[in-house]
């Protein structure tokens, strides 16, 4: 999550708090067997897109002002997909080395642990 996060950090959550778009999470993926911070590039019933490292949500490309040049991944590509409601799409910020959605898949709304509010450096 460098530059938002380092390894390290220690991060304050809300367990209420319903992840919105942009948001940082944290997440326990089932599938991984562990805890991942990453941040909520879309949520269910939203479609998809990676196009040469552009994100696109319902077609449209997002400005990610988090994501620094060095870090992107230019080359990326995520097929068009609609995602099933009560489910997350998360990236990395770090996009050329992150362990994110486009390689676990979408997360359901339970292996959230809540939406990280102060972080401590």
């Amino acid at each position: 999550m460098a530059p938002a996060l380092e390894s390290g950090d220690i991060v304050l959550i809300d367990k209420r708090a319903s992840p919105r778009k942009g948001d940082i999470v944290v997440a326990d993926v089932e599938l991984l067997r562990c805890t991942v911070v990453k941040r909520v590039a879309a949520e269910g019933g939203d479609t998809v897109e990676i196009q040469e490292g552009k994100l696109f949500i319902n077609g449209e490309c997002v400005e990610e002002p988090y994501v620094l040049q060095e870090n992107a991944d230019e080359k990326g590509t995520w097929k068009k997909r609609q995602l099933v409601s009560g489910t997350y799409f998360l990236l990395g910020d770090n996009r050329k080395i992150s362990l994110d959605s486009r390689k676990f898949g979408c997360v359901k709304n339970e292996e959230i642990k809540g939406t990280v509010v102060f972080g401590l450096f």
